[in-house]
């Protein structure tokens, strides 16, 4: 352990607490949304209600948007890649596995970001990481199980699951 290392205060726990509560509710409501609604509606409504919330907080801080096309492409591209493509994946997983495992293999974000910004060259590759990132995928062949077919829903819902997961990773690298 670090000699540098401090403990968290009471402060840094309650704001820990208030993320999980927030992250957690957000998988759980739209794993509910999206067994009464098609995917793609649930992630526009999520991403609209986004909006809706953050822009009056934004023109507060007397930001502007973008007024030329050109402008507008880094923001596309990371709305695309950061959330669009993402919430499709894990949301259409979801309707084929549960919103627990679903929460599982979207804690692989970061296995597949260190996969893309290797591949990328924008990282190194240490041993740790690899043996990470294997046991990482292990793991996911693990909860997927032996039993069933190797094509069947499941196996469906968790590749969409790792697909969003992947997206993020490449979300990573457009931000770099």
């Amino acid at each position: 352990m670090a000699q540098n290392a401090k403990a968290m205060g009471g402060q840094s726990w309650a704001l820990l607490v208030i993320l999980s509560v927030l992250w957690g509710g957000a998988v759980f409501f739209a794993g509910v949304a999206v067994k009464e609604l098609p995917p793609l509606t649930v992630v526009f409504a999520r991403v609209s209600l986004a909006t809706i919330t953050l822009l009056p907080i934004f023109w507060y801080y007397d930001h502007s948007l973008p007024r030329l096309f050109s402008d507008w492409r880094p923001f596309i591209g990371m709305g695309l890649l950061n959330n669009a493509l993402p919430f499709r994946f894990i949301f259409a997983g979801q309707t084929l596995i549960t919103v627990g495992l679903s929460s599982i293999i979207n804690a692989m974000t970061p296995l597949f970001t260190v996969i893309v910004m290797a591949a990328f060259r924008e990282e190194c590759l240490s041993v740790y990481r690899v043996l990470g990132v294997l046991l990482g995928v292990v793991g996911i062949g693990i909860l997927r199980g032996i039993e069933g077919l190797i094509d069947g829903t499941q196996t469906l819902g968790i590749g969409l699951c790792l697909a969003g997961t992947l997206s993020y990773g490449f979300a990573a690298l457009w931000g770099r």
